[in-house]
């Protein structure tokens, strides 16, 4: 019999998660023959990984995504299959309930650049799923884990959607004009440098005149 402490004891740990082993992601409890935990199992693997990561001058995409799964998708459906392979992805990511940030190429040319830098490539395929800044994979290899069982305990330790609703501000699709210079892009702020009158550049905003709509933006923390 325990004391009931096991019970209690949560994982604090902020170490990264080796998302392309399952099979080390259940941190499961070490309990004593009293019932008191001396710790938890697989913790030192994901310490060791923590640390032993290569460093590089780009951004620490481990640290800024840690507890969060990104997709890379698009919402032009001109290319149907593409289209179609973003709308499975979606799917599957919703049936396991769990929270995830879509960041659409089509919408952001930021975006385009991000991934571009992730996959150190050009030649950009997309879907593109990354859990704590780790690269998962596309459409199919999203569905062979999520067949297999694996993408299951993936997840499991990734924060849940309790409730599934399009967005009232922007519907759905995380984007809306900017507020500040209503799409314009040209900054509200005149040019007090020269006499003469020179458009700025409104900072606020992307190339399309759109933000991120700040619902969403709180939804997702």
């Amino acid at each position: 019999m325990t004391n009931g402490y096991a019970n209690r004891a949560e994982s604090t740990f902020a170490g990264r998660r080796d998302v392309k082993s399952p099979a080390t992601l259940a941190e499961r409890q070490i309990v004593s023959a009293r019932g008191t935990v001396r710790g938890f199992k697989n913790r030192v693997r994901a310490g060791i990984a923590t640390f032993i990561e290569p460093f590089s001058e780009k951004r620490n995409y481990h640290v800024l995504e840690k507890d969060k799964i990104v997709i890379y998708t698009t919402s032009m459906s001109v290319v149907r299959h593409t289209h179609e392979k973003c709308k499975v992805v979606r799917n599957i990511l919703q049936t396991n309930m769990v929270r995830y940030e879509e960041r659409d190429l089509y919408m952001s040319k930021e975006n385009q650049k991000e991934l571009t830098e992730r996959v150190n490539s050009n030649d950009i395929r997309i879907p593109q799923v990354f859990a704590d800044g780790e690269l998962i994979g596309g459409a199919a290899e999203l569905e062979k884990l999520n067949e297999s069982g694996e993408l299951r305990n993936i997840l499991h330790n990734y924060p849940k959607v309790i409730v599934t609703s399009n967005c009232r501000k922007c519907g759905g699709y995380r984007f809306i004009p900017c507020i500040i210079c209503h799409g314009s892009k040209k900054s509200v702020h005149r040019n007090h440098f020269t006499e003469e009158f020179c458009a700025l550049r409104c900072m606020q905003c992307d190339d399309n005149g759109l933000q991120r709509c700040d619902l969403c933006r709180e939804q997702q923390e």
